[in-house]
């Protein structure tokens, strides 16, 4: 079993490691083991359990990064094994050794510039004109969703080869370049329906493919 050199990703990115034990056991033997940040990496088993027959079976405990959206760098952490429990003298209260994991950053797509404004009753305009857009891993294709808060306010128009269903005032656009995505944000035009408040389109997500 490796005590350090393990590397996961934010964007699901596993690593694995396996144990076995030395000697026959007496008894049953179990090593419970959980991760010191939930946050950074998730483990595909809790416990192992060694008895009579497959002591000398190595077992596999994988360990998936996970995404904290935070810009906060790689994160070291340590994938927690528990003392040993067991009514064999030997193995019982053994403490195997800790194993160090890290888990690398995603660089998170940036959102600047201007992405409101004010009309009246009936009137149009392009909420999104003032976007600015950046992403550090740039080349990579992109989607993005643009949700009206109330879909009966108004609607979505200039969809760039996105798709939008007026019941619900979702606007999504699949698999496209960063300067497509600013390009579709930036065109996008909102007509206000009669005796409607302006609306706030909007909450939008970006996410990577």
């Amino acid at each position: 079993m490796p005590s350090s050199g393990l590397t996961t990703t934010e964007a699901g990115g596993q690593a694995s490691f396996s144990v076995v034990l030395d000697s026959l056991p007496l008894s049953s033997v179990v090593i419970n083991l959980h991760s010191e940040q939930p946050g950074a990496g998730s483990l595909s088993v809790s416990s192992l359990t060694f008895d009579l027959f497959n002591w000398s079976v190595p077992q596999t405990v994988t360990v998936t990064g996970t995404d904290d959206r935070i810009a906060a760098g790689n994160v070291s952490y340590l994938i927690v094994t528990d003392p040993i429990t067991s009514l064999d003298p030997f193995y019982n209260g053994l403490d195997p050794p800790d194993v160090s994991v890290t888990n690398l950053e995603i660089n998170h797509i940036s959102i600047g510039g201007t992405a409101s404004t004010s009309i009246n009753d009936n009137q149009t305009a392009s909420p999104f004109v003032g976007i600015v857009l950046s992403d550090p891993d740039s080349g990579e294709s992109l989607s993005l969703s643009v949700t009206l808060s109330a879909a009966a306010n108004g609607t979505l128009a200039n969809l760039a080869g996105g798709s939008y269903d007026s019941a619900t005032g979702v606007y999504t656009l699949s698999n496209v370049s960063l300067p497509a995505a600013q390009a579709a944000l930036r065109g996008l035009l909102f007509t206000c329906a009669a005796c409607c408040s302006p609306p706030r389109p909007t909450r939008w997500r970006p996410t990577r493919r």
